[in-house]
């Protein structure tokens, strides 16, 4: 079994290979942070772009390299000046190197400065694999990789899910992207769907009571948008409508909405705050437009509870 300090040394051999790899895809990129701890790596770059499909094109040239069991070299240049005249494809960050620098070449597919170890042929690495990549900032990356033992594990528990996700979208592993492609147009759809529902049940409530001069309009309108609903509540109240004690459900999460125009003096957020707590929920906002909810709030005892604490006189105001 391979020991840590070589399977670090095969890593960053493999993070070179990929690296070179980017750039003969025409990818102007800078690495910036190398980590390697076992058979996982870690690199951190900037880039004119990076996607999915340039890094599985790079990670296929990679292994290409791997599978070819290119030779490492370690070369020493009393400067990067000499270095770069032996190699003017050199990568190397000048700004970081002083004096004499080491120079390490895999093969005739790549030759960088670098101070690492390396494996002593690209065959080490066995298998190169990259588990995540997401954005930073701007135009920074981090690319998460693995290699050996851990790479082959990484395809078969990638394989496993595919299996079980062309299970779930009754489909060949092969049309995975095609059926969840059909799978999300019809959740939108659907979501279309509930946010009109949501707009028809809203412009169909009538005053259940009243608070002073303000009417009231409460009720559970069960599964509903909540986008659509602080919409439709945002425009009746700032045309100066009463108070909206509304429940709803969204992605399965029991929520609870209070809203009031400017006409009345209350203080939506804490009446909320307070009802919500008696059942383990949590709401906030502004005084003239709050919300909340969690797993165990009942919407309707919150509504009801509201109204109780209004028509008995607990009015705080803002």
């Amino acid at each position: 079994m391979m020991n840590a300090a070589k399977a670090e040394a095969a890593v960053h051999t493999a993070e070179h290979l990929f690296i070179r790899s980017l750039q003969n895809l025409g990818l102007d990129l800078t690495v910036h942070v190398v980590e390697q701890e076992g058979f996982q790596g870690k690199v951190k770059l900037t880039a004119s772009s990076l996607d999915w499909k340039v890094i599985v094109d790079a990670m296929e040239a990679t292994n290409r390299m791997i599978a070819a069991s290119l030779p490492v070299e370690e070369l020493h240049y009393a400067s990067t000046e000499e270095a770069k005249r032996e190699f003017p494809a050199l990568r190397t960050r000048e700004e970081r190197l002083q004096g004499e620098v080491r120079v390490v070449r895999i093969g005739k597919y790549d030759v960088a400065t670098c101070a690492h170890s390396h494996a002593a042929d690209t065959g080490e690495a066995e298998l190169f694999v990259v588990e995540d990549f997401h954005s930073l900032a701007g135009s920074s990356y981090e690319v998460s990789f693995v290699t050996g033992s851990e790479a082959f594990r990484l395809v078969g528990t990638i394989l496993l899910s595919d299996v079980e996700a062309a299970g779930h979208l009754h489909c060949r592993r092969a049309l995975i992207a095609e059926a969840a492609a059909k799978k999300e147009a019809e959740v939108e759809r659907l979501k279309g769907f509930v946010g009109d529902l949501t707009a028809r049940l809203f412009r169909q409530l009538r005053p259940l009571a009243t608070l002073g001069e303000a009417e009231v309009y409460a009720g559970d309108l069960g599964p509903a948008s909540g986008r659509i609903l602080m919409s439709e509540v945002g425009q009746a109240t700032a045309a100066g409508k009463g108070l909206y004690l509304l429940g709803y459900v969204q992605e399965g999460v029991p929520s609870v909405l209070a809203a009031r125009g400017p006409n009345l003096d209350l203080d939506c957020r804490g009446l909320l705050a307070r009802v919500l707590s008696e059942q383990g929920g949590k709401g906030g906002g502004k005084a003239s437009f709050a919300m909340g909810g969690g797993p165990g709030v009942t919407p309707s005892k919150v509504i009801e509870r509201m109204i109780e604490l209004l028509s008995a006189g607990h009015v705080d105001k803002p």
